[in-house]
């Protein structure tokens, strides 16, 4: 058929057609390998939220016992802070940290660790003991993610009263700080925690897969847990090679030292990248090995 005016229509030559059906196969591939790719995270999502309302299920069942772990969580926050004021008593500052910067510091640190205890920190101490008696082997045949169901089967809401407290203290240190911080700083202090919690879980990680060899890594359990305690205290107190140590190859800084300097706008800017660069690598480095264990791993029952 022809146009109205005569001409006939212009059809599309065969290279045209084949690159337009290249590119629509490339884009329907692409969008198959986007909906595979979020399909499992919102199946994990909706499995999180389940453990989540298990957890606070089985906490409401002991609501005395709930209450008074809470209630005792809150007495550490506080005995921390009543330290904290018994050292600044007789100085304004140590290692140019004031009274101020150091409640910043200490309410990172714990609100830190609150999320750690609440999340991860119970689960993957579980990992030795599943192990150990053979019941990993049932982790194994679940339709899930076997690092996903050991870092975050139990919710541990005993911690809940701590983070709350430490929040509370977070925002009256900031309220003091002068000038106030901008956005930009708020920003990075949040990145840096969340890069210091993946740090946190990748060194426990590590830690905690050497239960396929060993029988017993409660030691290593222990320096792990004690390297979170040192986190309140400021790194700026040691010096030298020390001090690059606990910054670089024991990332303590990170946990709660940088970041406070990001929020109090004290914090040099390459640390930034660094540290998502170490978070990430640290994670990379925690998979990767629990991988290779879980593919050596043979039953209890073998």
């Amino acid at each position: 058929m022809t146009k109205a005016g005569g001409e006939a229509p212009a059809e599309l030559s065969p290279c045209v057609s084949a690159s337009r059906g290249s590119r629509l196969s490339g884009n329907n591939k692409l969008t198959a390998r986007l909906v595979k790719q979020v399909i499992p995270m919102r199946r994990y999502w909706r499995l999180y939220k389940v453990f989540w309302r298990n957890g606070f299920r089985r906490e409401i069942e002991f609501r005395a016992n709930f209450w008074a772990k809470v209630i005792t969580n809150f007495a550490w926050l506080f005995f921390f802070i009543a330290l904290v004021e018994v050292i600044y008593a007789r100085t304004d500052a140590i290692a140019g940290w004031s009274r101020n910067d150091a409640f910043l510091l200490v309410a990172t640190c714990y609100w830190m660790s609150s999320v750690a205890s609440i999340t991860f920190f119970r689960n993957l101490g579980m990992l030795p003991s599943l192990v150990r008696l053979g019941t990993f082997d049932f982790v194994l045949v679940k339709p899930v993610s076997s690092l996903f169901w050991v870092s975050f089967r139990f919710v541990n809401l005993d911690e809940i009263g701590t983070l709350i407290g430490s929040f509370a203290m977070l925002g009256y240190a900031v309220s003091r700080m002068r000038p106030q911080p901008d956005l930009t700083q708020v920003v990075e202090y949040f990145i840096l925690c969340f890069s210091g919690l993946t740090m946190y879980y990748s060194l426990y990680l590590l830690t905690m897969t050497f239960s396929f060899w060993l029988v017993r890594v409660d030691n290593l359990s222990a320096l792990i847990d004690t390297i979170l305690y040192m986190a309140r205290f400021p790194t700026d107190i040691f010096r030298g090679v020390l001090q690059r140590i606990l910054t670089f190859v024991i990332p303590l800084a990170f946990i709660a030292t940088i970041p406070s300097k990001a929020m109090l706008g004290r914090m040099e800017w390459w640390l930034l990248p660094v540290g998502v660069g170490l978070a990430t690598f640290l994670l990379v480095a925690a998979v990767a090995f629990w991988r290779f264990a879980t593919r050596h791993y043979t039953s209890a029952s073998s």
